[in-house]
């Protein structure tokens, strides 16, 4: 992926999984919270202050950009929205790197 071929499509697919990714956090805390036992609350916290707890929730969170690149990218064949959606999980892995083994 060349940048300075960067386009609106990109741009459309990169807020999107941003943004689906930040959706599918509560999500994930609240499966968490159903999973253990604790209240949503507990495990918000959880995910505030523990770092290896963080970087399990939101390297699952990413899941959810899945549905955006199979319906939309593939079927559509609009592949910059899906280089798009691959740059945000390639970001929420970057993220989970560093909270996994840098914090």
């Amino acid at each position: 992926m060349n940048l300075r071929n960067w386009s609106k499509e990109h741009t459309k697919g990169l807020i999107v999984g941003i943004l689906t990714i930040i959706a599918c956090v509560f999500i994930v805390i609240w499966i968490f919270s159903l999973r253990n036992g604790m209240s949503f609350n507990v495990n918000f916290q959880r995910f505030t202050f523990m770092h290896e707890f963080t970087a399990k929730v939101i390297s699952l969170a990413a899941i959810g950009n899945l549905p955006w690149f199979h319906f939309v990218s593939i079927r559509q064949q609009k592949w910059a929205f899906g280089q798009g959606l691959i740059v945000a999980t390639v970001l929420d892995l970057l993220a989970m790197l560093v909270f996994k083994f840098l914090l």
